[in-house]
């Protein structure tokens, strides 16, 4: 289509809801600078699209394609004078190394679902930056010692986390117009509040699941590091007082056993002596014979000649 416009500089193509793109597009299209194939439905590209204008194309623009990173790499390594690059709303959730072209000044990430970005896979020569409309909760302090030199940084509509093991970076660097201007959005009583009118003092222990220990040394090795001193410190005083307590608890329970069996013992011993003979409870010996065996009568025999002769002597 475009093979006889030799001196076209700048093309766009954008919103005509293209799925496919012929190898051959733009063929013969050696003056071509800007590119825009933006908001599409380019889910795949070949690898050679870009071939017959690298020499001299130095924006390109694929916002809101869905094309994984790896064909992005592929479409661009060979490119050494690109200075413009837009991936904005492309899905994407992780920017790995050896993809971007090394000579970018203009890079457009805003509208994927970036939460981590690697100081490395930027390159040096960066002049303007769009991270916003990611899910970015802190950007460590690597990563801003990276991108303190660029002119240009857009970093709003990110779900900052305002506490301990996130925000100190860029908490630091408040006197920067597009960073004063961010807002919380967690903890709940800090939504919404202005980066910039918080201070290190009034952020609260690492709330977020996405915490890490390397995070926690990090703030615990600046100088203000009071806060988590003293919360560290509350944490190890509690669980030493629950430990007491439940020692007390094992210590008296135990105690209140040994009691009642030493009582139980000697309720024991009043029973049984209820039924020993000198019980107190009785003036006289207890028997559990028959009266027969207790008054032990003694049977006495005489012959008939002896009864007689008794007779005689009473009279009788």
């Amino acid at each position: 289509m475009f093979s006889q416009q030799t001196q076209l500089e700048a093309l766009s193509l954008a919103r005509n809801e293209l799925s496919v793109l012929s190898p051959s597009s733009f063929t013969n299209l050696k003056n071509l600078t800007q590119l825009d194939l933006s908001y599409n439905k380019l889910e795949h590209v070949d690898a050679t699209l870009l071939k017959p204008i690298e020499a001299k194309l130095n924006r390109l623009i694929l916002s809101g394609n869905h094309i994984p990173i790896g064909e992005i790499r592929d479409l661009l390594w060979r490119n050494k004078v690109l200075r413009t690059l837009e991936i904005a709303d492309c899905g994407l959730t992780e920017i790995t190394e050896f993809v971007l072209p090394e000579k970018l000044t203009v890079l457009v990430l805003a509208g994927n679902y970036l939460s981590t970005l690697s100081p490395e896979v930027l390159p040096n020569t960066l002049s303007q930056l769009d991270l916003s409309r990611n899910h970015f909760r802190g950007l460590s302090e690597e990563m801003m010692q990276r991108i303190d030199s660029i002119t240009t940084l857009k970093l709003d509509s990110n779900p900052w986390t305002c506490d301990l093991c996130h925000i100190i970076p860029l908490l630091s660097r408040v006197n920067r117009t597009d960073v004063f201007s961010l807002k919380c959005a967690s903890p709940y009583h800090y939504v919404n509040r202005l980066l910039g009118s918080l201070h290190k003092d009034q952020l609260n222990w690492c709330t977020a699941p996405s915490y890490t220990s390397s995070d926690a040394n990090y703030y615990l090795t600046v100088d203000d590091s009071k806060i988590g001193i003293i919360a560290a410190s509350a944490s190890v005083a509690l669980l030493v007082l629950i430990i007491f307590a439940v020692l007390a608890a094992f210590l008296y329970s135990k105690r209140h056993a040994a009691k009642y069996y030493t009582h139980e013992e000697k309720r024991t011993d009043e029973r049984e002596s209820i039924f020993e003979n000198q019980s107190p409870l009785f003036g006289e010996e207890l028997s559990f014979k028959f009266p027969m065996e207790a008054s032990e009568k003694k049977v006495a025999i005489a012959t008939i000649d002896e009864i007689k002769n008794h007779a005689l002597s009473n009279g009788t």
